[in-house]
């Protein structure tokens, strides 16, 4: 299986995870705006929370092919959701402004994310958001991460560094997730795993993530298996 064909399936598998994606989805809400790009949108299902928590307007993008025609079918119905073909690498110049642009779990993809947020910055409104999720901690690095098509997990400094280096004024850099951070290290690391669906993927979010999610709205832990980064163009 390649692994635009890959990326997919986990896409799939990860659509059990309904606690997880919630989750996710209240983090990154308060930074979108009223006019939201997210680069990366997979099959769209964080577009589809967004929505259910208020967002009136938004454009989902992809350049895969495959899960762009996903995209377009998804939400033909759907008149908040503009689809677009977007390579974010490579993105020229653009009359429109975005009041943020918003990816999960799409930057660690990139071969060069430096790119990827200089483009992201033009195309933001003054004192726009860019707002990401990503893998945390190198040494995390797994065999599921390469395969997926992962060239990078980040640490808080590194993240702190893209933002500033691609002219950004950090808003927040925090590591999310502590529970999962050694799940990781023992499932994917150790024991080489890959995500599947099933009854430990679904007691995981229906019993474990709530509970962390909650502790972490009062308490931001020292790791994470995810990281959010969040910046605003200056």
């Amino acid at each position: 299986m390649n692994s635009d064909a890959f990326q997919t399936e986990i896409l799939e598998v990860a659509q059990s995870a309904i606690n997880y994606r919630k989750w996710l989805a209240r983090l990154t809400f308060p930074y979108l705006g009223s006019n939201p790009l997210e680069f990366g949108s997979g099959i769209g299902d964080y577009a589809k929370e967004w929505l259910l928590l208020g967002l009136t307007k938004v454009t989902v993008s992809e350049n895969s092919p495959s899960r762009l025609a996903m995209l377009r079918d998804v939400f033909s119905a759907y008149q908040a959701v503009e689809t677009k073909e977007i390579d974010i690498e490579s993105l020229g110049y653009t009359d429109e402004k975005y009041s943020s642009v918003v990816s999960l779990n799409v930057i660690e993809h990139l071969k060069n994310d430096h790119a990827a947020l200089l483009a992201c910055h033009k195309i933001l409104e003054n004192g726009g958001y860019f707002v990401a999720f990503t893998p945390a901690f190198p040494f995390l690095m797994s065999e599921f991460d390469k395969s997926v098509g992962h060239h990078r997990r980040y640490t808080k400094r590194h993240a702190r560094e893209l933002l500033i280096a691609t002219g950004f004024e950090v808003v927040t850099v925090k590591y999310v997730n502590s529970i999962g951070w050694l799940a990781w290290l023992v499932g994917m690391k150790l024991l080489r795993l890959n995500p599947k669906d099933g009854f430990l993927l679904k007691i995981w979010d229906r019993l474990i993530i709530p509970l962390v999610a909650k502790s972490e709205s009062w308490i931001t832990p020292p790791f994470g298996q995810s990281i959010l980064i969040v910046g605003r163009a200056l």
